[in-house]
């Protein structure tokens, strides 16, 4: 015979009963089972890796230096996904996460990247020379018609 809450019969399983359909007995298969729950199931972060070696968010075109800067310029999350429309704010949470646990390598990635950046820069520069564009481009107007 079930016992009512409160009451201190026992429910016809022989358990005492705490609440109206809780009971308070720890078995083994419990305590494993307790073990093996957590308040929160930690999750790699969203990143993903691409042929070139640039690590972007997953799903989207952001890369992982573009996230950096906005967060060390002093973006917040929210701010973060306001600029960036295509990332969600969780993974930008997710993402700042990995980055405060993992600083050294992050900064090592972003250095790296920069420095690829500013090669391919130069690279551009060199082939392509910038000094007196303006002109070119005033005098290329000047020729269109209408112009």
């Amino acid at each position: 015979m079930a016992s009512f809450a409160g009451s201190s019969t026992p429910t016809r399983e022989g358990r005492p009963r705490i609440g109206p359909r809780t009971y308070w007995r720890r078995t083994a298969a419990t305590v494993n089972v307790h073990r093996q729950m957590q308040a929160f199931e930690a999750k790699p972060p969203p990143l993903t890796t691409g042929p070139e070696g640039v690590i972007r968010v997953s799903g989207t075109r952001v890369s992982l230096e573009t996230v950096v800067y906005a967060f060390d310029s002093g973006s917040t999350a929210e701010e973060i996904v306001q600029q960036y429309p295509s990332l969600s704010l969780s993974n930008v949470y997710a993402i700042i996460s990995y980055v405060l646990d993992n600083r050294e390598s992050v900064d090592a990635y972003v250095a790296e990247r920069r420095k690829l950046a500013d090669a391919l820069r130069a690279e551009i520069e060199a082939r392509w020379p910038s000094h007196g564009l303006r002109a070119r481009l005033l005098a290329r107007g000047a020729k269109a018609p209408g112009g």
